[in-house]
């Protein structure tokens, strides 16, 4: 169980649980977390001494503003799509804690940038959509605030997973998720308040699950993991949405919120409202650096010289305060920032509503209805949640007519061939007694994949017996 709300006596006693541990290698632990933490107040209150952007003056030393009196006279006194505010909340921060404290994304890793992009088929779209119109049980979740903590990466995972859970429960499943659990615990070559990796926040939320906030409250701060750490494992298929536009207004408009990473450079902190577009004069900033948000919807305004302005509508994760209400629009269709090039999401998180919280499952639809799990290729066949199939083996194999599990695609499967175990062993069989014993071609694994996404659907696995 990951969500404290379906077993409310698990959230305590495993905290309790933690807390009777007394091993001379946890004090050791609880000590040098203590020191980090220490050190990282310490080093934020020598960057307030270092620098004071009291009211409106600037008096930041050799250190840069985190708002800049220059880039906020730019944008109040140009005829720009969007405006600029001097926030409060950021005096006495430099550009340097803003990169370090209110962003915290890092680049994605080889893996992800070679993942295959999932090319989905277009529906109608309209001119402008709004996931928390089209799913109301959404409008209860308001726009985090970090604080001084580079975990965007934390929020914008929690954030999507909360309401993907939402809608695919039809509104029984209405908990946010805690991000501190992701900051305390997953440590697998994250920094925690120092930047993480998108993938790995979901391979943990996918491996161990989530407890509720209200079980593991946000400290914006790193600690000790105070949860003991339960297997959970889950064979969601993580995918990677194409950088074209109606790719990912598709799949909000079919699934829900995604994820997306851009690249923020120094004026966007001082952002208020309207289409945000970088000033010229910040392109290659040394100072930009990488942050995640949850995308909502899309829409169009007329802009300058009477040209229509097509936006993305983000949720940030710096407050209510912040923008238009803890959200920003950002230019669309033109990559702006990089936004659409590493758009993401999870698909089959209906896993964790429907194996993880039994109680509920008379409040949604059935098991089957969501899960959306294409039928077994043949009918010969049989079903399991790998979604590997296995059969007999036939002369010649046949595409089979299947909705795709991803893009929903309905049409004939194409075919790829991959070696199986027993064509290998039949290989190395032939290699050491030199004669041919079995038909390798009939030992191939048959993979049936989307005609139109290349989505792996299923596989028919070879036993090597004779046809």
């Amino acid at each position: 169980m990951w969500l404290v709300q379906a077993q409310a006596g698990v959230c305590q006693d495993r905290l309790q649980q933690q807390q009777t541990v007394n091993s001379p290698l946890l004090q050791w632990e609880r000590k040098s977390a203590q020191i980090m933490s220490w050190r990282l107040v310490m080093d934020r209150a020598q960057r307030k001494i270092v620098s004071t952007c009291l009211g409106n003056r600037w008096q930041c030393d050799q250190n840069v503003c985190l708002i800049q009196e220059s880039l906020l006279n730019q944008v109040q006194l140009g005829h720009f799509s969007w405006t600029a505010q001097n926030y409060s909340k950021f005096w006495g921060r430099t550009l340097e804690d803003g990169i370090n404290y209110r962003l915290g994304t890092l680049f994605p890793e080889k893996s992800v940038e070679n993942m295959n992009e999932i090319f989905i088929k277009h529906r109608e779209l309209p001119i402008s959509f709004d996931a928390r119109e089209q799913w109301p049980q959404l409008k209860e979740f308001s726009p985090p605030d970090q604080g001084d903590c580079g975990s965007s990466w934390a929020f914008s995972t929690t954030q999507v997973a909360v309401d993907r859970l939402a809608i695919l429960s039809k509104g029984a499943l209405k908990v946010e998720l805690s991000v501190q659990q992701l900051l305390d615990c997953n440590q697998h070559k994250q920094k925690g308040c120092q930047g993480g990796f998108l993938d790995r926040a979901w391979w943990y939320f996918r491996k161990m699950g989530l407890v509720s906030i209200d079980c593991y409250p946000y400290t914006s701060g790193e600690s000790l993991c105070a949860w003991l750490q339960q297997h959970n494992i889950q064979n969601d298929t993580p995918y990677r949405i194409s950088n074209r536009e109606k790719d990912i207004q598709t799949e909000i408009m079919t699934n829900g919120p995604v994820q997306a990473t851009f690249l923020v450079h120094p004026d966007f902190f001082m952002y208020s409202g309207g289409v945000y577009r970088k000033l010229h004069n910040v392109d290659g900033h040394s100072s930009s650096a990488y942050h995640s948000v949850k995308i909502l919807g899309w829409g169009e305004e007329l802009g300058d010289n009477d040209q229509i302005q097509k936006y993305w509508v983000c949720s940030n994760s710096w407050g209510k305060d912040w923008g238009e209400r803890g959200l920003f629009r950002i230019v669309r269709g033109e990559n702006h920032c990089q936004i659409e090039s590493f758009v993401r999401i999870y698909h089959q998180l209906y896993h964790f509503v429907f194996h993880l919280i039994p109680k509920l499952s008379n409040k949604m639809p059935s098991e089957r209805a969501a899960k959306s799990i294409p039928i077994p290729i043949h009918r010969s066949a049989s079903y399991s949640p790998s979604m590997m199939v296995n059969s007999k083996k036939y002369l010649s194999d046949r595409p089979q007519l299947l909705d795709c599990p991803r893009c929903k695609h309905h049409g004939e499967t194409e075919l790829t061939y991959v070696a199986g175990l027993f064509t290998w062993v039949s290989f190395l069989v032939i290699l050491i007694a030199g004669v041919f014993i079995l038909p390798l071609f009939f030992l191939w694994d048959v993979e049936h994949r989307c005609e139109n996404c290349r989505a792996w659907i299923g596989t028919y696995r070879r036993i090597g017996k004779s046809v």
